[in-house]
Parts: structure tokens; sequence; C-alpha cells
């Protein structure tokens, strides 16, 4: 009984000092009640952040609960509410609270390249002014939320080199601002939704190393404003979609390590802007004709199969 009332003794003292420190924290500038209840809410988002993930052995946690928050490394804070929160490659180690879904004005979330664990919370979906979120290069498991499709002014969507699995939730293909969507290097697995080529907006697609199968959807085809279109490794099957050749600004196309089979379309053809073309480790060949062939030698760096289609078969009467 004394150390169960000593648990919670201790549980009620951590909150009353959380919420101290939050407090704290806001300047004490006079504003009106809705500006203090606005920083107070953000001040304990970040105290809750700062627990969670090991912060006093953060590589810089400077005025970190120790002075106004408007000083704390790494926050910015505009109108008394945290916009942007920029703790990229500073050691944070553990899982994202939930608590971050309550940061109702932030505009920006940059925490890759540290030592997270665990799914994303699905309060992050709560994040309606979000613009750019980037969790890449941790340790992050589970599936991707499918309420990060609630990001409605999401640009950059960073997931990249993690441990991700099951399917790319389909209703990625709502955030219609989107300009680059990067989940590279996880253990996703299903086919590519079809839903992607909603993106009209997207300028950067990679999905490479994962465990993806299935065709390329034709749909991809949609996205005329894409640059780059990133594929490789991964379990993709069946043939190019000829509809890849109205991708006419992209400069770069993976499609290697794949076991993706046929003749590649005529109409790839149409991508003069294409610098990097990789279908290696593929059962993809190169169609003969000549006007192809003048494409592919333009190209500044292509590495392929080295496998000529067959001529196709003349009929009787040609």
């Amino acid at each position: 009984m004394q150390k169960e009332c000593a648990m919670k003794s201790a549980r009620w003292i951590c909150g009353v000092l959380a919420l101290g420190v939050a407090l704290t924290a806001c300047d004490q500038t006079p504003r009106n009640d809705t500006e203090n209840k606005g920083l107070t809410q953000d001040s304990l988002a970040l105290v809750a952040l700062f627990n969670a993930t090991n912060g006093p052995n953060w590589t810089d946690n400077t005025n970190w609960l120790t002075a106004s928050v408007h000083s704390w490394f790494g926050v910015t804070i505009e109108g008394d509410r945290v916009t942007a929160l920029n703790l990229g490659n500073n050691q944070l180690e553990g899982p994202i609270p939930p608590e971050l879904g309550n940061l109702a004005r932030l505009e920006f979330l940059d925490l890759d390249l540290n030592g997270l664990s665990g799914p994303i919370p699905p309060e992050l979906g709560n994040l309606a002014r979000l613009e750019f979120l980037t969790l890449y290069g941790n340790g992050l498991s589970g599936a991707i939320p499918t309420e990060l499709a609630n990001l409605s002014e999401l640009e950059s969507l960073y997931l990249g080199e993690n441990q991700f699995s099951g399917a790319i939730p389909p209703s990625l293909g709502d955030l219609d601002s989107l300009l680059a969507l990067i989940l590279v290097d996880n253990q996703l697995s299903g086919p590519i939704p079809p839903e992607l080529g909603n993106l009209d907006a997207l300028l950067f697609l990679d999905l490479r190393a994962n465990e993806l199968d299935g065709p390329i959807p034709p749909e991809l085809g949609n996205l005329t404003r894409l640059k780059v279109l990133q594929l490789g490794f991964n379990e993709l099957t069946g043939a190019v979609p000829p509809q890849l050749g109205q991708l006419t600004g992209l400069e770069r196309l993976l499609l290697n390590d794949n076991p993706l089979s046929g003749s590649l379309p005529l109409r790839l053809a149409s991508l003069t802007k294409l610098m990097f073309f990789n279908f290696e480790h593929t059962d993809l060949c190169e169609p003969s004709d000549s006007a192809f062939q003048s494409w592919l030698q333009r190209i500044d760096d292509v590495t392929s199969t080295g496998v000529m289609c067959a001529a196709p078969l003349r009929s009787l009467d040609q």
C-alpha cells in the first residue's frame, strides 16, 4: 500500500511540476487569456516531448525548462503560439508523445536523424496548419497512420529510413498541396495505391527499398509536375505503363531491382528532360526502334539490362 501511494504521489508531483514549468516558460508580459491559454497548451506539449525523449541528454537543450519558452532551442514562436519545432539530429530518444498533436499552429516539424522509436501517434493528424514534416532517419515502426491525410496544408512528408510496415495509406492521395513524398527504406508492403496519382502538385516521389508489389499504377502518369520518380528495390511486377511517358518534366527515373518485365514503352521517349534512368536487375528490354534508341543515348546516365527486345513477328500479309 505504501509503495502504491508513493507511486501515485510521484505521478501527481510530476504532473504539478510539468504544469509549473509550462507556466514559468510563458513570458511574463501581460497578455489576454486566450494568448496565455494557447502558449500554456503549447508549452505543456513541449514538456511532454522533452520528458518522453530523454531531454536532459539531447545534444542541445539550451534553456529548455529553465527559461521562457521563447528562448528554447529549436522552438519558433509567432503570435504567442509555437509555429516551428526544429530538433533534427539532436539525439532525441524514445517515443513521439501524442501531446505534440496539441500544437495547433505548428507549420514546421523536423525531428529527423534522431533515435525516436515506436509508432507515429495519430494525433499528429490534428496539426491542421502543418506544411513540413520530417521524421526521416529514426527507428519508428508500425503503420503510417491514415490520420496524416488530414494535413491538408502539408507540402513535404519525409518518413524515409525508418521501420514502417504495412500498406501505404491510399488516403495520402488526398494531400493536394504535397510536393514531396519520401518513404524510402522502410518495410512497406502491398501495392502502390493508384490514389497517389491524385497528387497533382507532387515533384518528388521516392518509394525505393521497401517490399511493395504488384504493378506500377498507370495513374502515376497523372503526376505531370513530377521531377523525380524512384521505385527501385521493391517487388513490382508487370509492364512499365506507357502513361509514364506523360511525365514530360521528369529528370530522374529509377525502376531497378524489381521483377518488372516486357518492353520499355516507346512513349518514354517523350521524357526529353530525363537525365538519370536506371532499370538494371529487371526483366525489361529495350525496343530496337531507332527513335527510342536515339533518345536513350541522349540521357546523361543510363543503367540498363543490356537486353534488346526481340523484333516483333511480321504477319504473313506484310
